[in-house]
């Protein structure tokens, strides 16, 4: 066993055709899973950030996650590989499961100018190498849904 799976939650936030949403959502579901899991956010070793690349979005996860989960290491899978669609988030939470089992968490490649409206703390140039106990994995759309999963070391 790599990781159990110790709390998750979904939400959602309205969103208006055109318009960048505000995260509301991801914040939402980023309460939840922790209260879900019985963990605060200093529980928190990283976040798995659902991190598509686009400018409102990075933006909105960005604060979601300063705002539920203040200076945690984040780290974007999807540098990595490239979005899978529908599949980034399975993909993303065995990769989490996976940084938790081996205390590893890759750093975000291409990450070379931090957005100023961007207020987190993301792993770049070398990988994490400090101990995993718990971590959130982030999943969203344009639209407004939003998932929270919380791994824990078993």
């Amino acid at each position: 066993i790599y990781a159990s799976l110790a709390g998750w939650n979904c939400s959602f936030e309205t969103v208006v055709a055109g318009q960048p949403f505000e995260g509301t959502g991801i914040a939402a579901a980023i309460h939840a899973s922790l209260r879900h899991a019985n963990l605060t956010a200093d529980d928190i070793s990283h976040v798995n950030a659902h991190g598509s690349g686009s400018l409102h979005g990075d933006q909105a996860e960005a604060h979601a996650i300063q705002q539920q989960l203040g200076d945690t290491p984040v780290t974007a899978m999807k540098s990595c590989f490239g979005n899978l669609g529908t599949g980034s988030g399975a993909i993303e939470l065995v990769g989490a499961a996976l940084c938790i089992e081996q205390d590893l968490v890759p750093a975000t490649r291409n990450y070379v100018n931090a957005d100023p409206k961007c207020p987190v703390h993301v792993i770049r140039d070398t990988p994490l190498t400090e101990k995993q106990q718990a971590a959130v994995v982030l999943s969203y759309s344009g639209t407004g849904q939003a998932a929270s999963v919380v791994l824990r070391k078993p």
